[in-house]
């Protein structure tokens, strides 16, 4: 079993895992941290890539769990996050294929991140064709570290680059939408690879 942290259009390397076979189960009752893959995400634009985040509402307390953490719509945030991902993707060989799927989860207001979070992935493992073929969860209480069913804990970290020889993931390029400005990026959002690569993506995690 792999315990996993929910992730706002998560690398493509979370995406590997989650098609790996295994049981991939979501730990919503960990403590809230802070500069994560929960609320943010990597994209590639013509200036390199850039982190679009989700901003949450603060609380007073130390220790969140994950799933009381709600987003905060005090800033036009679905708005400005849209229109990067037109910019950057309009022009790639695949996001007119699935913009309309995309495009309603901008305009409607989830309460807690972990539910659009949720969202956001079915929508991509149905792109993927995977809807039907992926074993995840949500834990029903919290998971500890060294629990026994649990052979691998994963939560990649924005400031963490990606580790090389983990399993099943292997790095390798594919199209980018600015190849001839920029340098391959690897496991940014799953979204890049989706809309880069299409149908295609899915042989490629």
């Amino acid at each position: 079993m792999i315990l996993l942290s929910t992730a706002y259009l998560a690398p493509i390397e979370q995406y590997s895992l989650l098609a790996s076979g295994r049981r991939c189960l979501f730990d919503y009752h960990e403590s809230y941290p802070k500069q994560s893959w929960r609320n943010r995400c990597r994209i590639m634009t013509d200036r390199g890539t850039v982190d679009l985040s989700i901003p949450v509402v603060k609380h007073h307390f130390v220790k969140t769990p994950t799933r009381d953490v709600m987003i905060d719509y005090s800033t036009p945030w679905q708005k400005r996050h849209w229109h990067a991902l037109v910019t950057a993707y309009r022009n790639s060989p695949y996001f007119d294929h699935y913009e309309h799927l995309f495009a309603p989860l901008y305009s409607t207001q989830e309460k807690y991140l972990v539910d659009l979070n949720e969202r956001l992935m079915t929508t991509v493992l149905g792109c993927l064709g995977l809807e039907h073929s992926v074993h995840w969860s949500r834990a029903d209480s919290f998971v500890p570290i060294d629990n026994p069913h649990c052979d691998m804990r994963f939560a990649l970290s924005p400031k963490q680059r990606l580790r090389e020889g983990t399993e099943p993931y292997k790095a390798k390029p594919y199209y980018q939408v600015f190849a001839d400005k920029m340098p391959f990026e690897a496991n940014i959002s799953i979204i890049d690879l989706l809309f880069c690569e299409g149908p295609q993506s899915v042989n490629y995690i």
